[in-house]
């Protein structure tokens, strides 16, 4: 959970800004969306950087071998989780952690019963 939750203390003084991007790439010419070719090379970069975390924690035994699955699913767990943080209205984002501490701890149940073998 620390991971993410450092995330949004890290974005959290850009908020506006983000919203204001998040919005525009939300258009379907918009260079900024992430099924856009000129964002392709940045997503793949930042697919990779996830998908060395969990190369680690696999590693150290702290979860099966999710492979790149295991990345893309947290990349986009995360652009869910900004989602709701840029719509969350509750003091100190409370609604937000309460979302992302329920989330995690079902994906931890589920990599623990053996990873996408459901």
């Amino acid at each position: 959970m620390r991971f993410f939750t450092r995330q949004l203390e890290y974005i959290e003084p850009y908020e506006d800004f983000i919203g204001a991007v998040f919005c525009r790439s939300l258009q379907p010419a918009s260079s900024l969306s992430p099924l856009s070719f000129e964002s392709q090379e940045l997503r793949l970069k930042y697919l990779r950087f996830i998908r060395e975390i969990l190369a680690g924690a696999e590693q150290k035994g702290e979860i099966p071998r999710v492979g790149d699955l295991g990345a893309y699913a947290v990349g986009l767990f995360y652009l869910g989780i900004v989602t709701h943080w840029l719509q969350d209205v509750s003091r100190g984002k409370q609604k937000t952690l309460a979302l992302l501490d329920r989330a995690l701890n079902f994906g931890s149940r589920m990599l623990k019963k053996g990873g996408w073998e459901w």
